[in-house]
């Protein structure tokens, strides 16, 4: 039991760094000058770590699947960018570039809520919490913390996101904005609570390699993040809507089927979506046109692939060592 507990300890701590080292560090959203610096460096550590434990402990509790997970991502998006930073609003916001006027209407950055949504459910939420729970194997489908712990959390989780909203962005939205994030925010919070268990369609992707996963993932990530920045120089903005939303019924269809792949597939979709991050970021010290200081991202985009190496390793070792004991115990049964 003591070993278990010990474990869940470990496990959380590991998911409370991985997820802002994943969201910002690696993206390079915030640099290493701006990542390790004192104040920055808590405020995102209590934002995307905290957010993505009680994300993953919501979903654990309700007994819900990949889908609801997804869902309860996309909430935190809309807290981070939308109630804390209030960049969904914000035409001036810092990294808008051309999405500032771009498809914005009613006082709202249409694109941006978009694209940001889906990026925090993804790479902030889902992809810390999938790489944590393949490493820690074991206890992937058990609560990690106790009820208090979770209570405490979600207290200094929202001092952080009211501290960012009244101190770390000066903008401010009209109330109606935040009253129609309020009724998002309990329209996903509702279907992610009312998600079937199961799958809504059945497998129908399942490729015969692993490297195929990677691919896929690697082809989906490429298109997002260079939609962003691309299309809207190409493409009127209810076209982009379009064929956003087509992409992402076909994005839906593919990950229904994340239930069924092994941990090994489930690590090769995974690492290629972050590797189109880790190609970029050292190409990021060579952008003269970035205001900040982005030295040290080549070390960064680096270390992280040596991680899903590691990663890669530890996974096929402890999935291994797992079929083992359950033959064991099956033959003992």
């Amino acid at each position: 039991m003591g070993e278990f507990l010990k474990e869940k300890i470990i496990a959380v701590i590991f998911l409370i760094f991985l997820a802002p080292i994943t969201a910002e560090l690696l993206s390079g959203s915030a640099p290493p000058s701006e990542f390790f610096n004192p104040l920055g460096f808590i405020v995102l550590i209590v934002l995307y770590g905290f957010g993505a434990v009680l994300v993953r402990e919501i979903n654990i509790a309700w007994g819900k699947n990949f889908i609801s997970l997804i869902l309860l991502g996309a909430i935190y998006g809309i807290i981070e960018e939308g109630f804390m930073v209030k960049s969904f609003f914000d035409p001036n916001w810092m990294d808008l570039g051309i999405l500032g006027v771009y498809g914005r209407f009613w006082g709202v950055n249409w694109i941006w809520t978009l694209k940001l949504t889906i990026y925090h459910a993804i790479y902030s939420i889902v992809i810390p919490i999938q790489i944590t729970e393949l490493i820690f194997y074991k206890i992937r489908k058990e609560s990690w913390i106790r009820i208090f712990s979770i209570k405490l959390i979600a207290i200094i989780f929202l001092l952080d996101i009211i501290f960012g909203n009244l101190v770390l962005t000066k903008y401010q939205p009209t109330f109606l904005h935040y009253i129609f994030l309020t009724i998002i925010v309990f329209i996903i919070g509702y279907l992610a609570y009312k998600v079937s268990k199961y799958n809504f369609f059945k497998p129908t992707l399942k490729f015969k390699n692993t490297a195929y996963y990677f691919i896929l993932g690697f082809g989906w990530s490429s298109y997002f993040l260079l939609s962003m920045w691309v299309m809207p120089h190409l493409v009127p903005p209810i076209l982009m809507v379009v064929i956003e939303i087509i992409v992402l019924y076909f994005m839906y269809r593919i990950l229904s089927n994340y239930e069924w792949l092994n941990p090994m597939e489930k690590l090769a979709l995974i690492s290629g979506i972050l590797a189109f991050l880790i190609i970029l970021a050292p190409l990021q010290e060579l952008d003269k046109n970035r205001l900040d200081d982005t030295r040290g991202m080549s070390i960064v985009g680096i270390s992280y692939g040596i991680f899903l190496l590691i990663t890669r390793h530890i996974v096929k070792k402890r999935i291994s060592y797992t079929d083992l004991e359950n033959k064991h115990i099956n033959k003992c049964i």
